[in-house]
């Protein structure tokens, strides 16, 4: 079978308007897929029973089922499983391979479709579930004990998948303590075009730096209380560099606990400041009127804006984990110890002081994201994708 042949069915329980990481990796995926002559079709929750066709991507139809808020994280909708819709859709359009994302209401459909129709199955491990049981659990989510049994249900889940994609080494490493055997590594790609040093930022910039020996660090994600961004605040007040800011660009359940924390501190407005939700077409220009990128996230598979800021030439500090795969220690960024702040803060008063040792570290940021552009990633899933179907 040509790869021009493959229809892919992804199953989410995330996609637009919604804005994650795992909506910006399937939809990159899928602008690249359709170049190639592969045929993408989408499983997801939404308003109501219906089908549309993708807003970008007009070929891609999408196919939403009804789904009720996630009360502790209302933008997120929680769909019933959809199996006899699911399977005569897949038929239809004659899919031949499942590509699931997320292993709730959705994934239980695709696992379904799968076995019906005898379907090869990618599943990619997106998010690090165990790590946000706070969500639903308080104060007990630390315990293992909680933990364990959301371990044991994604380890029966991804075990039913033929391959596991995890995007980082440190991912695969911690599925394999785990008890999930059956993983490949590929790195979620950036779009090296879309974010490139080339960007102009200086409006961003103005907004929040009055003089020019200013630095402006930036964090850009979902604002999540298992994100630590409340350490990267403690941080700035520890620094104590009045010429170090902090832009926090996103949304999230922690949106007000973080506020008020700057507000506590006396930083908001001041050395710490909140952009809210930005428009994804803006996006790049934050990054090009930052100086620095800073990652304290210890929860992530990946971290696709750690991309998305070495594409655009800033250097990054990160902790070792799964979001150091990418950073070269003292070329194209800093990697501090696991859980060591000490470290983290010490790392971004050097860098917030070197003007010099920024701009040496630019050019290898760079060449990194090109490494790892979107067309790298998609080969490499395509090989996957045909792999599975040659041995059908």
């Amino acid at each position: 079978m040509n790869t021009e042949d493959i229809v892919v069915a992804h199953f989410t329980d995330t996609y637009k308007p919604q804005r994650n990481g795992v909506v910006t990796s399937i939809c990159s995926l899928n602008s690249q897929l359709l170049r190639r002559g592969i045929h993408p079709v989408i499983f997801a929750p939404g308003d109501e029973d219906d089908v549309r066709r993708d807003n970008i991507n007009q070929e891609i139809p999408v196919y939403t089922f009804k789904g009720i808020p996630f009360k502790p994280y209302p933008e997120y909708l929680v769909a019933q499983p959809h199996f006899e819709a699911a399977l005569k859709v897949c038929t239809a359009l004659q899919v031949n391979i499942i590509h699931v994302h997320t292993p709730f209401s959705e994934g239980m459909s695709a696992l379904y479709t799968k076995q019906i129709l005898d379907l090869p199955c990618v599943g990619t491990f997106h998010t690090l579930y165990p790590e946000y049981l706070h969500y639903v659990a308080g104060k007990y989510s630390d315990s293992e004990m909680v933990k364990l049994p959301s371990w044991k249900i994604l380890q029966a889940f991804y075990k039913r998948c033929d391959v596991t994609i995890a995007p980082s080494k440190a991912n695969a490493k911690l599925l394999d303590e785990r008890g999930i055997k059956n993983v490949k590594v590929i790195p979620n790609g950036v779009d090296t075009n879309k974010f490139n040093p080339s960007v102009d930022g200086s409006s961003v910039r103005k907004k929040y730096c009055r003089k020019k020996e200013e630095v402006l660090a930036l964090y850009l994600g979902r604002l999540g209380f298992e994100k630590d961004i409340d350490s990267l605040i403690g941080m700035i007040d520890e620094i104590r560099n009045p010429a170090l800011k902090l832009l926090i660009v996103g949304q999230g359940p922690a949106m007000k606990e973080l506020s008020e924390l700057a507000r506590t501190m006396k930083l908001l407005n001041k050395q710490v400041f909140f952009a809210g939700f930005v428009p994804d077409e803006e996006v790049p220009k934050y990054y090009a009127a930052c100086d620095i990128f800073a990652m304290p996230s210890q929860t992530d598979t990946q971290g696709i804006t750690v991309l998305e800021a070495l594409s655009s030439g800033k250097p990054v500090i990160v902790f070792e984990g799964a979001c150091s795969d990418h950073v070269i220690h003292n070329k194209n960024g800093f990697v501090a110890g696991t859980g060591v702040n000490e470290e983290f803060r010490e790392r971004l008063a050097t860098l917030a002081g070197d003007a010099a040792l920024r701009k040496r570290m630019q050019k290898d940021a760079r060449s990194t994201a090109l490494k790892n552009s979107l067309s790298v990633f998609t080969e490499r899933i395509i090989s996957v994708y045909a792999n599975l179907v040659r041995r059908r």
